[in-house]
């Protein structure tokens, strides 16, 4: 596999300044960079829906990125 998809997901303090932990980093092999970024742009915008969606609050983080292995 030649590319790499990474993605992170965090939430922000909660209204209490209870800090949480990262949500997600995660990892997945592709064999071509268009099929990275399909899901690039197919789990960023999840992750998103989902975090928005949390009861609280806090703010959040999400970021992909695919990599070319060498």
């Amino acid at each position: 596999m030649d590319w790499t998809l990474l993605l992170f997901a965090y939430i922000g303090l909660t209204a209490n300044n209870a800090p949480l932990a990262p949500v997600l980093v995660h990892q997945v092999d592709f064999a071509t960079e268009q099929l990275c970024g399909e899901a690039r742009t197919k789990l960023g915008q999840d992750w998103a829906k989902a975090l928005s969606g949390k009861d609280s609050n806090a703010p959040y983080y999400v970021t992909t990125s695919c990599l070319r292995r060498q």
